[in-house]
């Protein structure tokens, strides 16, 4: 598990960086708008439905996995140092990432297929 300080490390690095991404997409979005019209409306509320969907989707993981992924997507850090920071094997990074994305990629796929 995490130490208390990697934890806040990862609250204050990795978390805000996705909250900055989702606040860009969303300017992204308005620019869109503003832009090109109708279909670039539909764009940007395509782009909005897809962040929170992501965001459901990661909420769903278990703890451990959820913050190597948010470390190795959004924090950039390389599987070594994200093993480095939970005191395990690299192996059992890969593993975890590996299979978090596995199903990040099956609920985003049945929630496409179900709109």
């Amino acid at each position: 598990m995490l130490s208390s300080f990697h934890s806040t490390l990862l609250s204050r690095t990795a978390l805000p960086a996705a909250s900055l991404e989702a606040e860009s997409d969303g300017r992204a979005a308005l620019a869109d708008t503003l832009a090109g019209g109708a279909e670039a409306v539909e764009a940007g509320l395509v782009r909005r439905e897809r962040s929170a969907a992501l965001g459901s989707a990661l909420e769903a993981l278990d703890e451990p996995s959820r913050q190597m992924v948010l470390l190795r997507h959004f924090g950039q850090m390389t599987f070594k140092e994200i093993a480095e920071v939970f005191s395990c094997p690299i192996g059992t990074v890969l593993a975890k990432v590996h299979r978090a994305m596995k199903v990040l990629r099956a609920t985003l796929e049945t929630d496409d297929e179900s709109q």
